[in-house]
């Protein structure tokens, strides 16, 4: 998509909420949103490229560079850099061991015999979007009283319609009501991990 738009002179606007990139310009982005609490810190900072003019979303002040009104604390600023210091340093550990708590969950499932597909190209070890075939969701969740785990996205939660993007892809929508997402972060552990996959393979094998 930033390809595309590089193409056609089209600045491409990218939410990195829930992940970070390592080199933006070498991906073709035009615009970067990213969030701290993404990074384990909490407050969203906003920066502004010098050769394009933004239009503020609300009125009020003008602080912030004319991005928004108001101000952020200083500290919480201070302590986001912190974070993205920590984890640029941790990173290449953090990402072999997210890597491999993906792979430990994926081959009890397989040593269980439950009939999966993994969502998705080039996708991001810490968020797995799979579904298993001979689930339903409603039962699922029903059953997993100490483990959170997701349907969709938070836009799209209460509205009880599968995402959109599993329809994109190609996802009926019994495969998409059928999927989740899995995250696993650099504080879950291979017992967590373990625990989650042996508890949802015995579950669905019970509804099987």
């Amino acid at each position: 998509m930033t390809y595309f738009c590089l193409k056609c002179y089209k600045p491409f606007d990218e939410n990195t909420t829930r992940y970070r990139i390592k080199s933006p310009q070498s991906r073709f982005v035009g615009f970067v949103h990213k969030s701290c609490y993404s990074e384990y810190t909490d407050k969203p900072l906003p920066k502004k490229r010098k050769d394009v003019k933004l239009t503020p979303l609300f009125s009020g002040g003008g602080q912030e560079n004319g991005l928004r009104s108001g101000t952020l604390p200083t500290a919480l600023c201070v302590g986001f850099g912190q974070a993205v210091e920590l984890i640029e340093n941790e990173r290449i550990k953090t990402t072999k061991k997210i890597k491999n708590l993906k792979n430990i969950f994926l081959k009890i499932l397989e040593k269980k015999k439950i009939n999966y597909i993994l969502n998705g190209r080039n996708t991001v070890d810490h968020n797995i979007n799979i579904t298993l075939l001979d689930n339903k969701n409603e039962f699922l969740f029903s059953k997993l009283d100490d483990i959170s785990l997701s349907a969709g996205s938070a836009c799209g939660s209460g509205s009880g319609e599968p995402s959109y993007v599993l329809k994109e892809i190609g996802l009926n929508k019994n495969k998409a009501n059928s999927t989740l997402r899995i995250g696993i972060g650099k504080k879950n552990t291979e017992k967590e991990i373990r625990y989650c996959a042996l508890k949802i393979s015995k579950i669905l094998s019970n509804f099987n």
